[in-house]
């Protein structure tokens, strides 16, 4: 054999031994390999989807399980089932179920896949759970058993994590554009603090927002999981609206719960502090469990910001700059003196009070930091504050600052102790300020020529004033609570000055003591202000008897006054006057009871264009009285459903002096002492008094003792004070002496002899003591159920998901300006739907007002029973209306 037949052969031999080779190789079992001969036991196989993760014991996983046909020829399914029936099944029961999403019934194409929906339920705490599909198929001559394996992994729980939503939320005070339809779903764009709406709408605090994801179970949904983070501090939704495609539910926090702060997000360590780890838990509720622990976090910080002891200054007259870029946090770990107070000199800085622990201002002789008035630069410093900034977002106070009015009564400090001037989205929250009482009358907190911030759950005790808004719009202060208020010439506890579209809710303002003029709150040369939920008592002119006023507009316009109680002032409830204009306000229920003069009061030819609905007076003069020497008629005031009583002149309940006009409709009852229930001027006047100013007639409808619960004469279970509902005015030394109520109706006012008797009237003082009184109303009360006709029980209305009708279908409107509204319902605030202007417009979720004045229930809303007002048709179209659990007090 010659050399190249050698190497012929050779080659010949090592191909057939390599295909001999090939052939020897056995077929390995559950491989994608086509061409199997048909009675292989894997000709049929799992190719895809046989390993399940992380379903949770007692509950279920489905997922899709693809088979094929590795053979070389079509092969017909006889059946499969599985070895273990306990943890797994076909979806819909034996195969191939109703869960077969392609391709699977009783013959499969060579080469060809087919999709089944399988269910893993484990029942047992196991980790791994593995059984076989048996599976019998034929060839047309043969028939071949096989088994295709099939795992889960079962738990009593699984690990998650918590992330941040935007790619800043790993830092505190840090905001993105609000351009989302939700606060999670919004693009992340930087904020740049000029964006249009209030400190809610126009940005979003990034680090506010976190999310958690967990795995979407068959079984579970957002409707039986539950989510906790266990400091307790965050609100949270739930979204499960792609968890049929990306297989996630998401929990996303949405914001601090009310009465938490940043300073519950840090304990103390030393004079400092670091964050507290922080960890959620989520749970099910299903198929007989109950808060079973499906998924939970490791514990730790959320948050990178560095936290740092606030800089000591004591001993030094000069005031400290912070500004540190990095968005530090500046915690108060232990009482602390400051003398020459702070200038915040950067954008994102927070300063923390953690704990009781407390700043206090020392020092008689300090020099400004801080420009007492508006303008482009921060030039002439004039003032002293504890915490002043210009020009400065994003920032974030939450403290408790003690000013420097010292012992025996000698001011050593005069000047506020916050001023946020030019302030842009900062925040001031859960922040306690005392003892800011000197020689001139500035407020504990003042915004300047500032907008879009949240002052919320701000108490001030012993102070000139309390909070100033000067030239700022579109703040927001939610629940404000300021206590003796004292200051020896004119001031006002709460005051906005050409400031526009502020709202204000939650305000309880009491022991207020002046030398001149005494306003709790003062609006002036202000436009589209809201104010609801307000509670004012105690307010004494002391050496101007009867210029005390509870609530004054003075030259405002378009403001929104609703839910309001004013109680024991030396002067007047309510008073609408000014120089310019008062016009396009709506004003609703409201109670101003025992003030000694009038219960409101329209000053001058200048207020007009009014809307009064559902007030209650009983005072010491005239009720509703409209007055002035301005030669130009005051005009188109217009009264609904007004129900007093006046108990100590004959000059009636309801009096319109010469020049002037009123529009009463609805309802219009009285009940007076003297001659005249309604007494008209003493010179012929147009007025329009429709359903009547109904004199003697009506004389024993007015409100009385029984109309509320009245007087408190057992003790009040969280009030620390009282015994049997009674206090010296010297012993309320504390805003918790003042403020704190079993029922929110509660306030302390002057104690006299049986109501509406004269002694009740005015504030308490060292000859009358304060009673605590509760204007919650009592069921049976003409005042219950009654704002539609007063004589006669409002309708029944169904609220059970269909339409209201009667006079809440949406035609029983009043019309301010362009805005139209329903009389008879308040838009519900803070529930993300609508504008929270308090007026109930289409599209919003309101609640029902069923009774005359300011009490309207307690108790929650049952957010399950609701009716709806016409779709079409109506001026206030699709308005959710819902109502309170308690309307009244048995």
């Amino acid at each position: 054999m010659g050399l190249k037949q050698s190497k012929l052969f050779l080659i010949l031999t090592g191909f057939l031994f390599l295909i001999a080779c090939t052939n020897a190789v056995p077929k390995l079992s559950g491989l994608n390999l086509d061409g199997l001969s048909t009675d292989s036991p894997d000709a049929i196989a799992i190719v895809s989807g046989n390993t399940f993760s992380n379903t949770l014991v007692n509950f279920s996983s489905q997922q899709t399980v693809t088979l094929k046909n590795q053979a070389t020829k079509s092969l017909t399914l006889n059946s499969l089932s599985f070895a273990d029936g306990t943890h797994f099944s076909f979806v819909g029961g034996s195969y191939p179920g109703s869960g077969v999403t392609s391709g699977c019934g009783t013959s499969l194409a060579a080469g060809a896949t087919c999709n089944l929906k399988i269910k893993f339920a484990p029942q047992t705490a196991s980790i791994h759970l593995t059984t076989n599909i048996n599976v019998s198929f034929s060839d047309g001559t043969k028939t071949t058993a096989g088994t295709m394996a099939i795992s889960g992994v079962a738990s009593t729980s699984y690990a998650v994590t918590v992330s941040d939503v935007y790619t800043t939320g790993n830092t505190w005070n840090k905001y993105i554009k609000n351009d989302g339809s939700k606060s999670y779903n919004a693009t992340g764009a930087t904020c740049a603090g000029t964006e249009t709406g209030d400190y809610t709408v126009a940005c979003v605090h990034a680090a506010e927002i976190k999310k958690v994801q967990v795995t979407a179970l068959t079984d579970m949904s957002c409707s039986n999981l539950t989510i906790t983070d266990n400091l307790g501090l965050f609100n949270w939704t739930c979204d499960d609206s792609a968890a049929s495609t990306t297989g996630l539910i998401i929990f996303y926090s949405t914001s601090l719960k009310r009465g938490k702060g940043l300073r519950h997000l840090i304990q103390s360590s030393g004079s400092s502090g670091t964050w507290s780890p922080n960890n959620i838990e989520v749970r099910v509720s299903s198929g007989g469990q109950s808060g079973t622990l499906y998924a939970s976090s490791t514990a730790g910080a959320w948050w990178a910001n560095s936290i740092q002891q606030l800089p000591d200054n004591l001993g030094t007259s000069s005031s400290t700059l912070l500004s540190d870029t990095s968005h530090p946090i500046y915690v108060i770990g232990t009482d602390q003196s400051t003398e020459g107070g702070y200038q915040i000199g950067a954008d994102g800085i927070s300063i923390v009070t953690l704990g009781s622990n407390i700043l206090s201002q020392v020092g008689s002789t300090l020099s400004p930091n801080c420009k007492n008035d508006g303008g482009s630069t921060n030039t002439g410093l004039d003032v002293r504050a504890v915490f002043c900034s210009y020009q400065k977002k994003f920032l974030w106070l939450e403290v408790n600052v003690h000013g420097g009015y010292g012992t025996g009564g000698v001011a050593n400090y005069a000047g506020p102790g916050i001023i946020l001037n030019g302030a842009l989205l900062s925040r001031i929250q859960d922040s306690k300020l005392s003892n800011f009482n000197a020689t001139t009358s500035y407020a504990a907190v003042r915004l300047i020529d500032s907008s879009k911030n949240l002052i919320r759950d701000v108490e001030t005790y012993n102070t000139n004033a309390a909070l100033s808004l000067d030239n700022s719009s579109t703040n927001l202060v939610q629940t404000f609570k300021a206590a003796k208020i004292v200051y020896s010439g004119t001031a006002s506890g709460i005051s906005l000055n050409s400031s526009n579209s502020n709202k204000l809710t939650d305000l309880q303002i009491s022991g207020m003591t002046t030398g001149g003029v005494a306003n709790g709150i003062y609006s002036n040369f202000s436009d589209g202000n809201i104010f609801q939920r307000i509670l004012v008592s105690n307010i004494d002119a002391q050496s101007n008897l009867g210029v005390g006023t509870g609530i004054e507009l003075s030259d405002a316009t378009n403001h929104v006054v609703s839910q309001v109680t004013v109680s024991g002032v030396e002067g007047t409830g309510i008073m609408l006057d000014g120089v310019i204009s008062v016009s396009s306000n709506y004003l609703s229920h409201i109670n101003l009871i025992n003030n000694t003069d009038f219960g409101l009061q329209l000053w001058g030819g200048l207020v007009s264009n009014n809307i009064f609905h559902s007030l209650v007076g009983g005072n010491g003069d005239v009720n509703i009285s409209i007055y002035g020497a301005d030669a130009s008629p005051s005009i188109n005031n217009t009264f609904y459903n007004t129900v007093s009583t006046s108990s100590l002149n004959s000059d009636g309940s309801i009096q319109i002096d010469k020049n002037y006009e009123a529009n009463f409709h609805g309802f219009t009852v009285t009940r007076a002492s003297g001659a005249n229930s309604c007494s008209v001027g003493i010179d012929a006047v147009t007025t329009n008094l429709t359903s009547a100013c109904r004199g003697t007639a009506e004389s024993s409808a007015g409100i009385s003792l029984s109309s509320f619960v009245g007087k408190v004469t057992s003790d009040d279970s969280m009030n620390p004070i009282d015994t049997s509902g009674l206090s010296a005015l010297s012993s309320l030394s504390s805003i918790a002496k003042w403020f704190d109520f079993a029922f929110g109706f509660r306030l302390w006012s002057r104690d006299g002899n049986i109501f509406p008797d004269s002694t009740n009237q005015g504030p308490c003082d060292a000859t009358f003591s304060c009673r605590i009184w509760d204007f919650r109303l009592k069921a049976g009360s003409a005042l219950v159920n009654n704002s539609f006709s007063y004589s006669t029980a409002n309708p029944n209305f169904t609220f059970s998901g269909g339409t209201c009708g009667g006079s809440l279908d949406g035609s029983d409107i009043f019309t301010v300006g362009s805005r139209n509204f329903l009389k008879h319902a308040i838009e519900i605030e803070g529930d993300t739907i609508g504008n929270d202007n308090g007026l109930c417009e289409s599209n919003e979720s309101c609640v029902y007002a069923p009774n005359i004045g300011a009490y309207q229930g307690e108790d929650g809303i049952n957010t399950s029973n609701y009716c709806t007002t016409e779709a079409a048709s109506v001026s206030v179209t699709n308005a959710k209306i819902y109502k309170y659990t308690t309307t009244s007090v048995p």
